[in-house]
């Protein structure tokens, strides 16, 4: 080493102990010298191959990325670390060409999922109690719809086929989903935290309870986000709402803990069952809407939380809840019987 007063220097690594350093090369990394000391030679960490200095950091000087190279590292990382599916109905090739054109603009990978079309497979209500899919009843008392039903099967497929995926989460989205430009960079940044959140669901997008109940909406104490305005927090535990449309699968464990709840025959519709029984709902929702709920304990052990804020909120962040920015015009594969 040359004696300076600052002047950079490629190092390997550099280990403190009491007045003396111990500095091997490495390259790649810059660090900035502003001081250089004799060392002790009799510490026993003295390395006179390095020479006889001490050196003090004070700061560190990257060489930045080229925007090709920061492009192709988010895209290799979002596409390592996620699985996403997409759930198509065969005959909604104009869903299709949306959602498809918009990850493939992002050069996102991911897995179109042949959803489960219940207005054909399915000749009536009964013939789905009579296959098995769906308990006595459940289209009076829990308000299903052959559309409903067929859904909920095909998530379990979904479910399924990311139990055997060997990547870290499972990104689930409905076609009607309407993605933004930034939902790579949004999976991206998400990396960064989503570890150290313990959830099974992590909700994307929220039809909130209630929300349709007017001016105001946005202080309605089930909406998650406004209880928890105040919380710095990236990841909040969600309370209460209705949407499948996009969502995060916590790994293969959190898939295994849905199907193990979700079972045969279906006793509520998939965007439901993850918020557990009535039950364990009852002092945040009136009497009125139990008929929504699952009646199987299984269901209390998933954890739901969503991103804060939300990315996609309410009917419009859908195709099929709100046509060309109109929620009264529906366009609906799941309401409809």
């Amino acid at each position: 080493m040359r004696n300076s007063s600052k002047f950079f220097i490629t190092i390997i690594s550099i280990v403190a102990l009491n007045n003396c350093f111990a500095v091997g090369p490495i390259p790649s990394s810059k660090y900035l010298i502003k001081k250089i000391y004799f060392a002790d030679r009799s510490h026993p960490s003295y390395n006179s191959k390095f020479s006889d200095h001490k050196i003090q950091i004070v700061g560190t000087h990257k060489q930045s990325k080229s925007p090709l190279a920061l492009k192709n590292s988010i895209e290799t990382s979002v596409n390592n670390a996620y699985e996403i599916y997409i759930i198509n109905l065969e005959r909604r090739k104009d869903r299709w060409d949306t959602i498809s054109k918009s990850l493939d603009a992002q050069n996102i990978s991911y897995t179109r999922v042949d959803a489960m079309d219940g207005k054909q497979v399915f000749a009536s209500d009964q013939d789905m109690i009579n296959q098995g899919f769906v308990e006595e009843g459940a289209f009076k008392k829990k308000a299903l719809t052959r559309g409903a039903v067929a859904l909920g099967l095909t998530g379990r497929n979904v479910w399924q086929m990311c139990r055997e995926s060997e990547k870290d989460f499972c990104v689930v989205l409905e076609d009607d989903i309407l993605l933004d430009s930034n939902f790579k960079n949004n999976l991206y940044q998400l990396l960064g935290y989503i570890r150290e959140y313990p959830f099974d669901i992590l909700m994307l997008h929220q039809n909130t309870y209630g929300f349709w109940r007017g001016k105001g909406n946005e202080k309605n104490i089930y909406n998650a986000e406004w209880v928890e305005r105040n919380n710095p927090k990236k990841i909040i535990r969600s309370i209460m709402g209705f949407s499948g449309a996009a969502y995060i699968i916590n790994g293969s464990p959190s898939a295994q803990k849905l199907l193990k709840g979700y079972t045969l025959p279906l006793d509520c519709a998939i965007d439901m069952f993850w918020w557990g029984t009535y039950k364990d709902n009852e002092k945040k929702l009136p009497a009125p809407y139990r008929k929504f709920f699952t009646e199987k304990p299984e269901a209390n052990n998933i954890i739901v939380m969503q991103t804060h804020p939300l990315w996609y909120k309410n009917l419009c962040a859908t195709s099929s809840q709100c046509t060309d920015g109109n929620p009264s015009v529906k366009d609906s594969e799941i309401l409809s019987r």
